[in-house]
């Protein structure tokens, strides 16, 4: 190799070493580099996560203030109470452009057996957002459904170096699962009612499926006293078996209730219930395996067939001491939250809702395969007549045109309105940021 080709090769390799610039610089050949864009990342996240921490903070002080202003009028006083007796809800959900939550495993028009809540639908940026989000909130619940389909961990995966100026905390994991039945399915892969005839008890029980740690399961009161009493007809059933035969499995299942102080019987009805589940599995070459799961049941009320979002929300703060929540999904419970907001016929402060936070992504499921994001929500709920009133027609114009134009105005009254909003581009996604 001659002297002036190596000249050649060290001054290329010098060129390109100047053009690759400093780690730190933020736009090379009219591209930002790696590290400007995790910096402005931070920045928006950081801005984002400020005024939703600054919205905790007022709601929680006006709430007190209503609740001193009006402590001489009882309606206001017990108003003011509920308020204060529930956590700061920040809805967070990631669609798609065409307000879809996730894709279903079938044809919309026969029945919704699977959906993939869990698809990966934002961009990374987004999705540690969501961390950040999940960080600075005390509970994350999702619905049933979702806890069985996806088996989330419903945990906070952020490194150190990603915050700084606060520490990392898991949420409590909180699911809504009125029967219990999805609960039953991951530990039996079934499900069992104890009140039918020659019940077959499940031989085993599952533990690994359920991923998020020391879940907070709300249910209703009966649900609870059944699955307790499945528990112990499992127990009883695997003593049985193991005098007649060596099992390659024990159980220890310790189930711990809390008691209320006053003897107060019906109160005792909805307190929280501990369960550990034990699940020992022997080997003869090798160590035995010891699992366990700890899992609390929260009974709740019932209202229509479902949970009482407004008494789940009371148990979760007075008996876990649970101040912020952040609910991921899925459609239903976001549904069923929203819901309970329609303004009409209710005083605004009842709403159970605070706070919106939804990454918008820039994808298209479609119609047909798609799961919409509130497709239970009903915005004329509790609207009974939906003709028009003909006193207040207006006789110049026509029937068709005052129908329309009259449902039209009774539709803005009811939509939920958000206020303070604002969008942030953060990666591909845009993040809409709202007060309920």
């Amino acid at each position: 190799m001659t002297t002036a080709y190596r000249l050649f090769l060290c001054m290329l390799l010098c060129t390109c070493h100047a053009s690759a610039g400093p780690d730190n610089a933020v736009v090379q050949n009219g591209l930002a580099t790696s590290s400007s864009i995790d910096d402005e990342t931070t920045i928006k996240i950081k801005s984002i996560t400020t005024q939703l921490s600054s919205m905790m903070k007022d709601k929680r002080r006006i709430d007190k203030r209503k609740y001193q202003q009006n402590d001489n009028e009882d309606d206001m006083h017990q108003q003011a109470a509920d308020i204060l007796s529930r956590p700061f809800v920040t809805f967070a959900y990631a669609q798609t452009l065409d307000g879809m939550l996730a894709a279903t495993t079938s044809d919309q028009t026969d029945a919704l057996t699977k959906s993939t809540s869990n698809m990966l639908l934002s961009c990374p940026e987004s999705i540690k957002l969501t961390h950040h989000l999940r960080n600075m909130h005390d509970g994350i619940l999702v619905g049933g459904s979702t806890f069985l389909l996806d088996q989330p961990r419903l945990n906070c995966r952020l490194s150190p170096t990603s915050t700084s100026s606060y520490s990392i905390e898991d949420p409590m994991p909180i699911v809504l699962d009125t029967h219990l039945n999805n609960l039953q399915r991951l530990l039996f892969d079934d499900i069992i009612s104890i009140q039918e005839e020659n019940v077959d008890i499940p031989e085993d029980i599952t533990i690994d499926k359920i991923k998020a740690h020391n879940p907070i399961i709300c249910c209703s009161s009966n649900a609870a006293k059944s699955f307790l009493d499945l528990l112990e007809l499992f127990q009883d059933q695997h003593e049985v078996t193991k005098r007649k035969k060596r099992n390659k499995k024990s159980y220890n299942i310790i189930v711990t209730k809390k008691i209320d102080e006053n003897g107060d019987i019906e109160n005792e009805l909805y307190l929280p219930i501990k369960i550990t589940l034990q699940v020992t599995t022997y080997n003869k070459k090798e160590d035995d395996i010891v699992e366990e799961l700890i899992v609390t049941l929260l009974p709740c009320q019932i209202h229509t067939h479902k949970l009482d979002l407004r008494h789940v929300l009371h148990q979760l703060y007075n008996q876990f001491d649970i101040l912020s929540i952040m609910v991921e999904g899925g459609s239903g419970i976001l549904s069923s939250f929203l819901n309970e907001c329609i303004v009409d016929g209710m005083k605004k402060s009842s709403k159970i809702v605070d706070c919106v936070c939804v990454t918008t992504t820039p994808k298209v499921i479609g119609g047909k395969w798609g799961l919409p994001i509130f497709r239970g929500l009903d915005i004329l709920s509790g609207r009974t007549d939906r003709t028009y009133d003909t006193s207040k027609k207006n006789k110049k114009d026509d029937k068709d045109t005052d129908v329309s134009e009259s449902f039209s105005d009774q539709m803005l009254n009811r939509m939920i309105t958000f206020k303070d909003c604002e969008f942030v581009s953060l990666g591909q996604d845009s993040i809409f940021l709202g007060r309920l």
